[in-house]
């Protein structure tokens, strides 16, 4: 494969219009800037890359999972209170959360071929 010429963009005077000056080239290597744009596979990658990077560590308990007994509190009848079970449902002091934050599937699957191909098109043009 030949080089590809690209504009290397190396200082404001080369930019600029008004000045009239030309802009340089670089010869760079055909096997990184050479492909067609997939904006479609910058973008997976994108998101396997952030994916990767976020922790997900928003967890409270549950229920089941708070420390504490489950002996039934108190008699089924007799007491003149309302029936419990255990101590720790959602709505007593020191009782789990009924709906806690988990943290989400972070999972992205992304093929080696697919991950390599994006961050080939990405610096292309």
């Amino acid at each position: 494969a030949e080089a590809v010429e690209l504009p290397l963009l190396a200082s404001f005077e080369d930019v600029c219009p008004e000045k009239g000056a030309h802009m340089s080239t670089v010869a760079v290597d055909p096997y990184i800037f050479d492909h067609p744009v997939r904006a479609d596979l910058v973008h997976q990658c994108v998101l396997y890359h952030l994916a990767k990077i976020r922790q997900g560590t928003a967890k409270a308990k549950t229920r089941a999972e708070v420390r504490g007994s489950t002996r039934k509190v108190r008699n089924q009848k007799g007491s003149g209170r309302s029936r419990a079970g255990d101590a720790r449902p959602p709505h007593w002091r020191g009782g789990g959360g009924a709906h806690p934050p988990r943290p989400p599937p972070l999972a992205f699957k992304l093929n080696k071929k697919g991950l390599k191909a994006g961050m080939r098109r990405a610096p292309s043009p």
